[in-house]
């Protein structure tokens, strides 16, 4: 079995017929035919159907096309891990809406580019819809978008960060005087939006024919630039993401107009085809993302694991004890605003409530204690965090330029 005949069978798959899979390889179709055939007799079972011009796969060719993607995927990490200095220098091709492209894609780019250099980027917007048709084309290597969750089985999703979208207005605008506005007030005025297909235009809709109101946009437009650009003329009012509206709300040339019910959440995501090869020029994108906006860990109560973890880690950092058990310790605070008032209108007996509220509380000194504990095993935490985790003063070093920031 020759690793050339594996490229062409998933990149059959991924395009869905042997003449795009030969232009995408820059093959002559007899080649690709040749290496399928090669591999059905070798492998003893047809794995494909071909159906005049459509080709699907067979039951067998399903289960070998998983396997195929995993060999692909194991010697680029073969290659990779023998020569891990090796520079990428392949291809991506980036799919996303017109919002993210005029605020956020541009800044990961410019940091892409100069992580790796000599990577090439490709980069096409288009409506939700039309991304996840290219996804399922294969057209793009992923898509990087703004929707509620979408949680279909064929994609693999990536990444997932909440945005809150709400309606705006330069700080000048008449709608600024009124001091607790309603939705009746703001559709009074002249209201420009995205396009009718653009989600969180949807979402509004879907939210105002709830309330029995309608929005009859003066302007529609794809382009997010021209209206933040309209609403500084002071005549406006928009519905928009902040992640457009960051540096205009920090330079408070446009203010968010305070609506409760009219803040809709939606989420940025990033996501692939289930069956895509992720190369390495993918994945390093994907770290990109993730490095952008940090990391978050969390659980119920923050008090064992994720309490210690996140000790240790303030520990890691050079953090001062009184600010790490000050952190430790605030876990309290929600025991005391949710779980104290149904301890109190229980029926457990005092014994039990109070079992309960030491169990479900953090204390200093179990925090305290498996601090000496560690201390009493090595000479120090530095000790600890090297000989436990393989994190020596450089990594430490990295780490802490990585994810600390000075005030």
């Amino acid at each position: 079995m020759e690793i050339q005949e594996l490229i062409s069978f998933t990149t059959i798959v991924q395009q869905g017929s042997f003449s795009k899979a030969s232009k995408k390889l820059d093959y002559c179709q007899g080649s690709i035919t040749i290496h399928i055939k090669n591999l059905e007799r070798e492998l003893g079972v047809q794995l494909f159907d071909r159906l005049g011009k459509k080709v699907t796969l067979t039951n067998h060719g399903k289960t070998f096309y998983q396997h195929g993607l995993k060999i692909l995927d194991d010697i680029s990490c073969a290659k990779e891990a023998s020569n891990p200095s090796l520079e990428l220098n392949g291809h991506l091709t980036i799919g996303t809406i017109d919002s993210l492209c005029s605020s956020i894609v541009p800044q990961l780019i410019c940091k892409y580019h100069q992580y790796h250099p000599h990577v090439s980027v490709s980069i096409t917007t288009d409506t939700i819809e039309g991304l996840l048709k290219m996804l399922k084309n294969n057209d793009i290597d992923f898509a990087y978008l703004v929707d509620k969750q979408l949680l279909d089985t064929d994609w693999l999703k990536i990444y997932q960060s909440k945005e809150e979208v709400t309606f705006v207005a330069s700080c000048h605008h008449p709608i600024c005087k009124i001091k607790q506005p309603t939705i009746q007030d703001i559709l009074t005025y002249p209201i420009i939006l995205t396009e009718k297909n653009a989600s969180y235009r949807r979402l509004l809709e879907e939210k105002l024919h709830e309330d029995n109101l309608e929005i009859k946009p003066f302007i529609q437009s794809k382009n997010t630039d021209l209206l933040l650009e309209l609403l500084k003329l002071d005549q406006y009012i928009s519905f928009l993401p902040k992640y457009i509206l960051e540096n205009d709300l920090k330079n408070k040339t446009i203010t968010q107009i305070n609506l409760p019910d009219y803040q809709i959440d939606v989420y940025r995501q990033l996501l692939c085809h289930k069956d895509k090869w992720l190369s390495h020029e993918m994945k390093a994108f994907f770290q990109l993302i993730k490095e952008k906006d940090g990391i978050l860990f969390h659980c119920g109560s923050g008090k064992d694991r994720t309490g210690l973890f996140a000790a240790l880690l303030l520990k890691l950092f050079d953090c001062d004890e009184k600010t790490i058990y000050a952190d430790y310790l605030y876990s309290n605070k929600s025991v005391e605003k949710d779980l104290m008032p149904r301890l109190v209108q229980s029926d457990f007996t005092d014994e039990i409530k109070e079992m309960l509220l030491y169990v479900c509380s953090v204390h200093e000194e179990l925090l305290k204690s498996s601090f000496d504990e560690i201390l009493k095993r090595y000479s120090s935490f530095d000790e600890y965090f090297e000989k436990e985790y393989a994190i020596d003063k450089e990594v430490k070093e990295n780490l802490i330029k990585k994810y600390c920031h000075e005030k």
